[in-house]
């Protein structure tokens, strides 16, 4: 019992990546009183309870009914598993979308760049379309080629 509780554990901290998500978390709200932050740590906490529980008790049985196997669950995560894995590799672009310079108006989003909500101060300097106009009239990085 203790053996499938450590192996279990292991691969679930492993999965989720506790140190990676808190960083996120910590990253997105930062401005958050400690209170919205306990809130919203809260609320996402039991969301994900939730779920797991849920597929815990009916996965099976979903899976039955979608007539699948967990053989071919399997087999068909491991390709999933394997293709990122040869995306890692040979450092090809899969349709993520990225934040930088060097990324900027290559593959991510129309023109280069992600428009994040980052408050007023960021809107005046801003145009609608969210490029940088503040230096000399015109389009920020990311656009064209010269990028």
């Amino acid at each position: 019992m203790t053996e499938t509780f450590v192996i279990a554990f292991t691969t679930f901290f492993a999965t989720i990546g506790s140190v990676d998500v808190a960083a996120m978390f910590a990253a997105l709200i930062p401005d958050a009183s400690a209170q919205v932050r306990r809130t919203i740590a809260t609320r996402g906490i039991l969301v994900a309870t939730c779920v797991l529980l849920l597929f815990a008790v009916a996965g099976e049985s979903l899976l039955q009914v979608l007539g699948i196997s967990l053989a071919a669950l399997h087999v068909s995560g491991g390709i999933l598993l394997l293709l990122i894995a040869i995306d890692m590799v040979f450092a090809r672009q899969s349709g993520g979308v990225t934040t930088t310079a060097v990324g900027a108006g290559r593959g991510g989003w129309p023109g280069g760049h992600l428009r994040l909500p980052a408050g007023d101060a960021a809107d005046r300097r801003t145009g609608h379309d969210g490029c940088d106009h503040s230096a000399d009239g015109q389009h920020g990085g990311g656009h064209g080629a010269s990028g």
